[in-house]
């Protein structure tokens, strides 16, 4: 009785243990095989009848973050590196999860690839999810955007006009300034909420 060939997912190839198999006076005994996995993958069960080809469990990728630069539309690698990680062979990777924290940033969207998208953001192409690769490399760039808060100035008793009050980016340098009525000195900055003091400097 000669054994017959296989098929075994991820395997690059299948070989017969024994070719032939005899008859042993009750019953033909098992037929059994040896497969070689593709890469990515590890042989389980060589010598049954019924050999897998199973993912490795450490499979190599990176997570690149990206943040933007201050009034400018480039990006900046954040740690100057991109993460090194690992995972499961085929595994379907949600982008969102591997975010971080930053202070002053937003994950804004990601993109996957063979390598790093770089400084300037790609202006299409963006996905919520990619999978590990079985080469080990999969490269996921995941950009944030730069936060922006709001200045909002009350003029004060005595106070003519004020100036700087607008929307600026995390990390801006934001100049105040007042002109005093007449009749009036200038006293200080204060916090609208609480009242604390700021400065007592009227270009701020």
């Amino acid at each position: 009785y000669t054994c017959p060939s296989i098929s075994v997912t991820h395997a690059s190839s299948v070989a017969i243990d024994s070719a032939k198999v005899y008859y042993n006076g009750t019953a033909y005994p098992t037929c059994t095989y040896t497969a070689t996995c593709s890469t990515g993958y590890y042989a389980s069960g060589n010598g049954t009848a019924t050999p897998t080809c199973e993912p490795n469990t450490d499979t190599a990728y990176k997570v690149c973050h990206y943040t933007k630069d201050l009034g400018a539309t480039t990006y900046t690698l954040n740690s100057g590196a991109c993460e090194d990680k690992t995972g499961t062979t085929d595994d379907t990777l949600t982008l969102a999860n591997l975010k971080k924290s930053i202070t002053g940033f937003t994950y804004s969207e990601g993109f996957a690839d063979t390598s790093a998208k770089g400084t300037t953001k790609p202006s299409s192409g963006a996905t919520a999810t990619t999978t590990v690769l079985a080469n080990g490399t999969r490269v996921i760039s995941l950009y944030y955007s730069r936060d922006t808060h709001t200045v909002t100035l009350t003029k004060g008793t005595g106070i003519a006009t004020v100036s700087g009050a607008g929307t600026y980016e995390y990390g801006a340098n934001v100049t105040l300034g007042a002109t005093v009525s007449n009749g009036y000195d200038w006293s200080k900055w204060t916090q609208t909420t609480g009242g604390a003091d700021v400065s007592s400097t009227k270009a701020y």
